[in-house]
């Protein structure tokens, strides 16, 4: 195996590699595991890197076990060639922590009234028309909410509204469409 090819699969270089180069790792021969098991030897500090897949198993009662190149290539010395490299560890990213989050800070009644009775009253004057026109587009963006409500309506809801809105029953035999369209003409 060339020196360029035992670095590209070094375990350090697992995020830097195509989906076809892992793929190309169950092809390995043995004298590839050999190259590679020399390369990276196990070591006491270093953990398993490899997923191993078991050419034996159908796909549905794979397991996957952990591996390095070392230990591959010793299953294939003795004889286990149904073990094939998969992919490495590190190209899957561990489950994230729940974020942290505050307790709920709750006040009481009384203290929201304080809160409300201190608080100072917010007036739109001449001085500002740039607020006044932002009330008259929030005014008609709740027309707009109010007809869309309409619609998403039950009938028996318009029915319930047309009532309200006009103090009288509204006809049975009106369809949906017919009791938006008179609740909508008395809004204008």
């Amino acid at each position: 195996m060339e020196q360029e090819t035992l670095e590209l699969y070094a375990p350090h270089n697992a995020k830097n590699l195509t989906q076809a180069e892992v793929a190309m790792m169950k092809d390995f021969t043995r004298e590839d595991l050999k190259a590679l098991a020399g390369a990276y030897p196990n070591s006491p500090t270093g953990g398993p890197y490899l997923i191993l897949y078991d050419g034996s198993k159908p796909l549905n009662k794979q397991v996957f076990a952990l591996s390095t190149w070392n230990n591959l290539y010793n299953l294939h010395k003795a004889g286990q060639k149904h073990f094939h490299a998969h992919s490495f560890k590190s190209l899957f990213s561990p489950k994230q922590k729940a974020l942290k989050t505050a307790p709920v800070q709750d006040i009481s009644k009384a203290q929201a009234k304080k809160a409300l009775s201190t608080a100072a009253p917010q007036e739109v004057t001449a001085k500002q028309p740039a607020a006044k026109e932002t009330a008259k587009k929030a005014a008609a963006k709740e027309t707009e909410a109010v007809e869309v409500n309409l619609e998403k309506m039950s009938k028996a809801d318009l029915v319930a509204h047309y009532k309200t809105t006009f103090k009288e029953d509204a006809d049975s035999k009106w369809t949906k469409a017919e009791l938006i369209e008179l609740i909508q003409s008395n809004e204008q």
